[in-house]
């Protein structure tokens, strides 16, 4: 595999931070370099709703929260966590040690924290 030579210097960190992305792009040398260093990232813009500028500056938009959980395992944990929030009960042994675990490494009133 070739070796990458990248040499930064004083006088092309900014180019490089506007370059990566930490800062917008300010010319066309900048956004290549972005849009190279970024090339393996797609973007889904059809699953984005269209945004309307006119409902954002009317003030009739309504923000729309999008959740998406990957992790099946993750997603039946939480919803196993809803369960235990709503009723106080059904709360898995190893859940309910960490949870007291975690209050006590977290008590202000304890020396060892």
């Amino acid at each position: 595999m070739p070796k990458i030579n990248v040499s930064l210097t004083e006088e092309n960190i900014s180019e490089w931070i506007h370059s990566v992305g930490y800062f917008l792009p300010r010319n066309d040398k900048e956004d290549d370099r972005f849009e190279k260093l970024n090339a393996d990232i797609t973007y889904d813009l059809d699953a984005i709703n269209s945004v309307d500028p006119f409902a954002i500056l009317s003030g009739s938009w309504k923000p729309q929260l999008v959740l998406k959980l990957g992790n099946v395992q993750l997603s039946e944990e939480v919803s196993v966590l809803k369960m235990a929030a709503r009723k106080h009960e059904d709360i898995p042994e190893e859940i309910f040690k960490k949870m007291k675990r975690n209050q006590e490494n977290n008590d202000p009133n304890n020396p060892e924290s």
